[in-house]
């Protein structure tokens, strides 16, 4: 899938396909799209460059003056062991729909504009969901146990690891009046189609792209010289910037 276009708010998607699909979000879930970050419960997420990003993407963390900190990377992870995710929950209505979540990858699979995809998640017409590494230290030996990764991620203090993120789970039109026209599926990775007028085929599942938000792993060394690292001893939050 593509990188889209800024024009978005509140809300962070995850590049991993997950098989089964809530149609009933709970409502005790705080899940609000703020101008710097992502707010799910007590969690906070990053926004830039979230797209790109996947479960066990790796890079630089970025902390541009005057901008907004972000991982910096397409590399990925895939031996992260097992994954955890939650029910699909709708962003609350009061959230932040003017600040720049990427939503464009999602418009372009239902072949609708941008200004439409607003809608449909400014009227809670979708949900999404987290998805986050249920066990860090399974994540720890897998990496320990693998050379080349070790040597990636030693040299480098700014090196940080996704493990938790949120992303579109899917879109119903029969929930929302307004999209404004009908429409169809243009991409694989979309199922359905797209017809105000009819009472069928109008749920989308979304794959890889559509991440909106990410919270980071810092990496603890077992030396302070790089040269001498071998293993990585512990594995933490990385928060800073999410004000």
């Amino acid at each position: 899938m593509k990188k889209f276009t800024k024009v978005l708010s509140t809300i962070a998607i995850a590049a991993i396909s997950v098989g089964a699909f809530s149609t009933n979000p709970a409502s005790a879930v705080e899940f609000k799209i703020k101008n710097n970050h992502v707010k799910f419960n007590q969690n906070r997420y990053f926004k830039r460059n979230a797209t790109a990003l996947k479960i066990g993407s790796y890079g630089k963390k970025r902390t541009p003056v005057g901008g907004k900190n972000y991982l910096e990377g397409g590399a990925s992870f895939d031996a992260v062991g097992p994954r955890d995710q939650s029910p699909g929950h709708v962003a609350s209505s009061d959230s932040d729909f003017s600040s720049d979540i990427d939503l464009s990858s999602e418009s372009q699979q239902m072949n609708i504009d941008i200004n439409a995809m607003i809608n449909l998640v400014r009227s809670q017409a979708c949900t999404f969901k987290r998805v986050w590494i249920g066990d860090k230290y399974t994540l720890m030996e897998n990496i320990n146990n693998n050379p080349t990764m070790i040597e990636r991620l030693k040299y480098d203090n700014s090196n940080r690891i996704v493990f938790d993120i949120l992303r579109v789970d899917e879109c119903n039109i029969a929930n929302s009046t307004t999209v404004g026209s009908g429409a169809t599926v243009s991409n694989g990775a979309a199922k359905g189609s797209i017809n105000v007028s009819s009472t069928t085929n109008n749920q989308f599942e979304f794959g890889t792209g559509s991440v909106i938000g990410y919270r980071l792993y810092k990496i603890e060394w077992d030396k302070s010289r790089k040269k001498k690292r071998t293993r990585i001893i512990g594995l933490r939050e990385d928060s800073k910037g999410l004000n």
